[in-house]
């Protein structure tokens, strides 16, 4: 029986026996990794000494417990190579680019010159602002198989491979996410730790951007330069980052600005390195994270005044989308997440996939542009379901 069969049946047994699943891929990797929670109750501390590592599924509102965080704990794991996840890969690629609803159009700019007003009267450098989109022709492009959800997380794979893609079952929530992530939220290696701040976004123009567009190492003086709206809305995660490094690390390190490809859009990125110092303890690191999540990228600055704005002015509620996701080693006490962007839902009771996206809003913002950018990062994901 071959790998993808085998696979299948693993994770179509997982579903009936309601037990949670999560399979992904780490940027730049071939290897794909499985993680099968069985239906054993075992302490923090058993885990830890089974070597034990759990996959974290955490939601953008962190703070009122609508959605809680999640955990998928590798009682089991499978790692084989990304083109044995199914068994006709060939057949996925031939798919054609779909098209995401515009019907929120109208709302979206509505939302994005309310932003406009709210940063000018308050004096605030920026707020994200999301909308949730709909793929048209649904439900006849929905995913019914659970092999037809793999494809779709073959083709972000193959697609985005610079990016961290994830297909997550779980029975806490009533849909399935899959997801294809540019964004390092915090890894940690040791003592190790490492971040990035990824904003600003512009389409690629030409034929040297496009050849580049996996290649987040590309220097900004090698294409057009950036416009001063995208520069500083990329400064504030950059300086917001920072302080908070400056509180848990020595020897930082911060990397000039690049580009950051992905699909046909580029985005602005610096990379954070430091050491921890010697009194950070395990749990100092889960309170880092909590003073990094959200950052300005996906929510605002100052944070608890711009996340007040989005709660009370999105019209949906944003659940996993710009919340984050990824593995934690419990017995290295090392961990890697990413913030969950460029990510879907798939509803199994409407037959319907919904597309988070959104854009960082600065007093330079026009509502048009943002319309179309938030439009361009829905078809990231969009453009996987066949």
């Amino acid at each position: 029986m071959k790998q993808a069969e085998v696979l299948l049946l693993q994770l179509e047994k997982q579903q009936s026996l309601q037990l949670p699943w999560v399979i992904y891929k780490l940027p730049h990797s071939n290897q794909i990794a499985v993680f099968l929670e069985e239906n054993v109750v075992l302490t923090t501390e058993e885990r830890i000494k089974s070597q034990s590592k759990r996959f974290v599924f955490a939601p953008f509102d962190t703070d009122t417990h609508l959605e809680k965080t999640l955990y998928v704990n590798a009682d089991q794991t499978i790692e084989f190579p990304l083109e044995e996840v199914l068994a006709n890969p060939c057949q996925v690629l031939k798919s054609q680019q779909n098209s995401v609803s515009e019907k929120s159009k109208e709302i979206h700019i509505n939302r994005v010159a309310n932003a406009i007003d709210f940063l000018k009267k308050n004096h605030h450098e920026k707020v994200v602002i999301s909308s949730r989109f709909e793929l048209q022709e649904t439900p006849k492009l929905f995913p019914e198989t659970l092999y037809k959800k793999l494809e779709v997380f073959y083709k972000a794979c193959i697609t985005y491979p610079n990016t961290f893609t994830y297909l997550i079952f779980h029975p806490q929530i009533e849909n399935t996410w899959v997801g294809a992530s540019p964004e390092l939220l915090l890894r940690k290696e040791g003592k190790q730790i490492t971040s990035v701040a990824l904003a600003g976004t512009r389409g690629f123009s030409n034929k040297n951007d496009v050849k580049n567009q996996h290649n987040s190492n590309d220097k900004t003086s090698r294409v057009a330069p950036w416009s001063t709206k995208n520069i500083e809305e990329q400064d504030a995660v950059t300086q917001y980052i920072l302080s908070i490094f400056k509180k848990y690390a020595k020897d930082i390190t911060v990397s000039d600005k690049s580009n950051f490809g992905i699909g046909k859009l580029s985005h602005l990125i610096n990379t954070f390195t430091g050491e921890l110092i010697d009194s950070v303890s395990k749990k100092s690191i889960y309170d880092l994270v909590q003073e990094l999540h959200p950052t300005p990228a996906v929510c605002g600055f100052p944070t608890k005044l711009t996340k007040e704005f989005i709660l009370k002015n999105e019209l949906h509620q944003r659940k996993y989308y710009a919340g984050y996701l990824g593995i934690e080693d419990l017995t290295r006490k090392d961990l890697e997440y990413y913030v969950n962007i460029r990510c879907a839902e798939m509803s199994t009771l409407n037959k319907q996939i919904y597309l988070y996206a959104g854009g960082g809003i600065t007093t330079q913002s026009k509502p048009e542009n943002e319309w179309q950018e938030a439009l361009a990062k829905a078809h990231i994901m969009g453009d996987c379901f066949m």
